[in-house]
This record gives C-alpha cells, structure tokens and sequence, in this order.
C-alpha cells in the first residue's frame, strides 16, 4: 500500500468507529476540508467500516479497520499500511480511537493528539467500561506521547479535566458545519414538503437522533403530546436510526400518546439538509450531550432550534428561552410554543442574527485551521 507524497501534513485519523453518528459526521467534514486543503489523510476505524467510513473512502482517502467483518484483526496490515503512509500526525477520535492513537504513537515516534467527543458520566447512559477506560486515559494524558487534547466545548474540557486528564494539554476547538451544504433555501423547503405531502401551512418539528436512551425521545413525544392539544395543525418529523415502523420501542411510546397521525418516521436518511429546511423548529432532548451537530446544521439552515440544556448546547443556541432542562416535557413544550406564537419578523430577525453567528464561529473551515495551527 503506497500513496503519493502531499505537501501539507501527513495525518493518520484513529477513530472507534465509522457509523452514523454526530462525532463521525464531524470526522467525516474535517477530513474533506483537510484533503482539500492538500494535506494527505489516512482513516483507521476499530470496528469494521461503516457508512461514514465508505463515504470517507469514496473521496479517495485509504479507510483501514482493526477488526474485518468477520471479526478478525487486520494489525499486520494495519502497521504496513501505517509503514509505508509516513505519517507524522496521529489523530485519535473519540476515546478508543485515542487510546490506539497513542499506541500508534508510541510505535512510530510520532505526536498524538485526542478528540474528545463526551461531556457527561450519568451512569444511566454510560457503562461501567467506558467510565473504567476514562480513568484509564485520565492517566495516560499525563505520558508525553499525548500532545494535546481536544475537545468540541468548554464543559467537555471541564468535566474530563475534574476527571483527572492532564489540564495544561486540553483545549476547545468547536465543531464546525459545511456551509456550503447546510444553508436556508425555500427550494429545498417547498420541494420536500411536496414529497411529504405537507402544506406549508403545516408546522413541522422536526428531531434528528438515533433510537438509543441518551436522546430521550420520550420526551419529545410527551411533549408533541402537550404541543398537538393546543396547536392541532402540526407534524413530528423523526429521522434517524431505528426511527421507523420496525423499531416496537418507538411505535409504542407514539401510540401510548395518540400521536399515530402526527409523526412522521424517516428513518436513517444519508441527506438531511432539505430534511431540516422543510422543518419550522428543530428539537434536541437529549440527557447529555458534547456539542451536537443537528443543533449547528439546523440554525445553518436558518431553522429555529429548542435543546436541553446539556453539554455546550447553550453556545450554540445562543438564547436563553429556548433552552429547558433535559427531562422537563413541559419545559420543551414552552420552548416550543415560544417560537411557534412569535412575531414572525421578530423571529427572521432573531434567525438571521443567528445564522451569521454560526457561519462565523462554527465552519468547517475555520475548525479545519484550528486543527492545521495545532499540528504546526
């Protein structure tokens, strides 16, 4: 396995995995921005390749993983590929890819640096193994091959910093969004609600998460439930893994609620972005949180978004009243009405403030530059 020689940096990703997830999706961005920008990138996935993975490999970029599909390692492989590919950054993603980031590291000779994509240890969304393995690398950021530690927001830091990973190496660089591709366009908006069969009347809010008990689509419901009895012309656009007629979990939380008629399940959907402009309102319920994606790609596409107020969501938010406590169906179901009863210029002034807010502080591009300025 042999690659051509970049002028720019010679980066190795190390990532626990490539499956749809916000984490991957932020991986998958800065990579293209990356190998734009002349710099050669190769991808190591732990666990067999996913769809963010393929996706990564179609731009032409080498995608390894430690693990085949049938389970067995691939490390002679690996190390070869790592051989002849000359690195001289090795980039961890989340926290097993960071651990064999620094193994790699260690092997090589070369920097390391971690990504950190986690901001909470509640014990009812997190293993007893993942808390082990923090402890763990809470001691092995002290050991010099770790250069530096990156993490999506400030709260993330704070609370692996309380865990005892070594301060004076950590720092945020926010998570940024391709402009370029989540934008407002009544094009989009108009065309996908044709295909939904919605008037534009209609309102949608929309959530975009994965079926696990970390997003707590409970609380979205119980809180469409509140919404539908005193707003009746609206629809719930649910879009994700297992969101779908397949998952009993979901059916039953929606039928518990009389909400048959109302929710619309999209599914997993590799193309979100006419998706959320054809939303009036974007949702995140979750009980933890980092800095989520859907929150900048929704107000990049001049969407209103509402959140729990968890991890750094209230950065990207940027207001107050649309923040509620996670949990609190009520308190997401004021967030809402908030927004649907609001002077519509009051709030197209209110978006546009925002939609300038993330362009400038939350771009691909300038994470992208962040990361190069770390390596140099």
């Amino acid at each position: 396995m042999r690659f051509a020689v970049n002028k720019g940096k010679r980066i190795v990703f190390v990532s626990t995995g490539t499956n749809v997830g916000g984490a991957e999706v932020v991986l998958r961005e800065l990579i293209k921005s990356l190998a734009k920008e002349g710099d050669a990138i190769m991808l190591i996935s732990i666990i067999p390749v996913g769809k963010i993975g393929e996706d990564i490999r179609n731009l032409g970029i080498p995608v390894i993983s430690v693990f085949s599909e049938n389970k067995h390692t691939q490390i002679w492989s690996l190390l070869k590929g790592v051989f002849h590919f000359r690195p001289n950054v090795f980039q961890g993603w989340m926290y097993h890819g960071s651990v064999l980031a620094s193994i790699l590291g260690v092997l090589f000779l070369k920097p390391v640096y971690w990504s950190i994509h986690h901001a909470s240890f509640n014990r009812e969304v997190n293993s007893s193994r993942t808390l082990k393995l923090v402890g763990f690398m809470s001691k092995i950021s002290q050991c010099p091959v770790v250069n530096k530690i990156i993490f999506a927001a400030p709260q993330s830091m704070e609370v692996h910093v309380r865990k005892g990973f070594c301060k004076r190496k950590c720092l945020t660089i926010a998570n940024g969004v391709d402009v370029d591709v989540f934008y407002p366009t009544a094009e989009r908006r108009l065309r996908k609600r044709k295909q939904l069969s919605i008037s534009d009347k209609t309102k949608i809010i929309g959530i975009f998460a994965s079926w696990q008990p970390i997003k707590d689509h409970r609380t979205f419901l119980n809180g469409a439930k509140h919404v539908v009895d005193v707003f009746s012309d609206v629809k719930f656009l649910l879009c994700g893994r297992e969101m779908d007629s397949s998952n009993p979990g979901l059916l039953r939380l929606i039928s518990e609620r009389g909400l048959q008629e109302k929710c619309i399940l999209m599914g997993l959907q590799k193309d979100i972005t006419d998706l959320m402009n054809a939303c009036d309102l974007i949702a995140l319920t979750s009980i933890g949180e980092s800095m989520p994606m859907v929150l900048i790609e929704g107000i990049a596409c001049g969407v209103p978004c509402v959140s729990s107020d968890v991890g750094d969501c209230a950065l990207v938010i940027g207001r107050k009243e649309r923040l509620f406590v996670a949990g609190d169906d009520h308190g997401f179901f004021e967030s809402v009405m908030m927004i649907l009863s609001k002077d519509i210029g009051k709030l197209e002034e209110e978006t546009t403030e925002d939609l300038k807010r993330i362009r400038e502080d939350f771009s691909i591009k300038k994470m992208a530059s962040q990361f190069l300025q770390l390596y140099s």
